[in-house]
């Protein structure tokens, strides 16, 4: 073979690789973070009555490399006061490692 051959074919496998490995990477590492509550269409509180924070659960899921979700930590916070009337929200976070954050949601 002649050096511009190889040159070529060297291109050709650096260029294969990088392309095989951007799309191993988007497939298995893309991940995200989802929620979990059965109040996803609001709360009910009655007036007067003591209001308990919600079990909200938080998970980092990916698309091929933990589908079914791994669980973690996620802060609530609340600012209901049931003496008196109106909306509220109730804001949760959570963060996975360093790069993955999840702007927090709000139930009302």
């Amino acid at each position: 073979m002649d050096k511009n051959k190889k040159m070529i074919i060297g291109i050709l496998t650096a260029a294969i690789v990088l392309v095989v490995a951007f799309i191993v990477y988007i497939t298995c590492f893309d991940s995200h973070i989802e929620f979990s509550s059965k109040f996803k269409n609001g709360i009910t509180v009655e007036y007067g009555k003591k209001f308990e924070v919600p079990k909200i659960k938080a998970y980092v899921r990916g698309r091929l490399i933990n589908r079914k979700g791994k669980e973690i930590k996620c802060t609530i916070d609340s600012n209901v006061d049931a003496t008196k009337t109106g909306s509220y929200e109730i804001k949760v976070t959570a963060q996975y490692g360093k790069k993955l954050r999840h702007r927090p949601s709000r139930l009302r």
